[in-house]
């Protein structure tokens, strides 16, 4: 995923946005509760400020990559697509939905790029509430793993998962039909339909995005970004 495609992102209850140095008090007061740390295979228990702050400058130029999760309230966790995608919740954040509402924005950005390849992810075997949620957002169990725990000091056992491209746009089709209209996701087959509606220049008048004409390969990076 390119970096700084999606900086922000926002979902109905949360707001997702780049780690600044002023996080730092906050996250090192959520992850370094006990409960929460003892989940994150990289993560050392204690954990302390110049720990989130470490954290923090060395996710300069990943914008795009790397989100701190806010609700109303404030810094609830925090989410990540390196090679594969990452989250932890603060304690109190736990029960409420919040990693899978921030999951499928954060998947539906990576998805995005129509050059990414399959998405990985893992969880501690003993951590059933993070692989509820994964199998939410349609991962599904690949092999199992062995994973480095700094917070616990020893290796855990793993369950690697996987979440296909195909599998995520099959979540995201709907049809909806009414007395005169069926309403669906857009298809390759709909491209040149779509080209000679948006470009005709009484359309586009209304579309910032959108000029007439308009450029097949510039329809193509609509309906991309549009899907997500």
């Amino acid at each position: 995923m390119s970096a700084g495609a999606f900086t922000t992102l926002e979902t109905r209850r949360l707001s997702l946005r780049f780690p600044t140095l002023d996080d730092a008090d906050e996250v090192a007061e959520k992850i370094g509760n006990y409960d929460v740390a003892r989940w994150l295979g990289r993560v050392p228990y204690p954990y302390a400020r110049d720990d989130a702050l470490q954290f923090i400058k060395k996710s300069a130029g990943r914008e795009g990559r790397v989100w701190f999760i806010f609700d109303e309230t404030g810094l609830q966790g925090g989410i990540s697509i390196e090679s594969e995608l990452g989250y932890w919740l603060a304690r109190d954040a736990w029960g409420k939905g919040y990693a899978t509402e921030a999951g499928d924005a954060v998947v539906d950005a990576y998805f995005a790029d129509p050059d990414v390849d399959d998405l990985p992810s893992n969880y501690f075997l003993s951590n059933e509430r993070s692989g509820n949620v994964l199998e939410k957002l349609g991962f599904t169990k690949t092999k199992l793993l062995r994973i480095k725990s700094a917070s616990l000091a020893q290796t855990v056992d793993s369950q690697g998962m996987i979440l296909t491209r195909d599998t995520w746009a099959a979540r995201k089709r709907y049809n909806l039909e009414t007395e005169r209209l069926i309403l669906r996701e857009l298809r390759d087959t709909d491209l040149p339909d779509l080209q000679r509606i948006g470009g005709d220049a009484r359309v586009a008048s209304m579309l910032s995005s959108v000029k007439s004409p308009w450029p097949k390969a510039d329809v193509r990076k609509w309906v991309t970004w549009s899907t997500y």
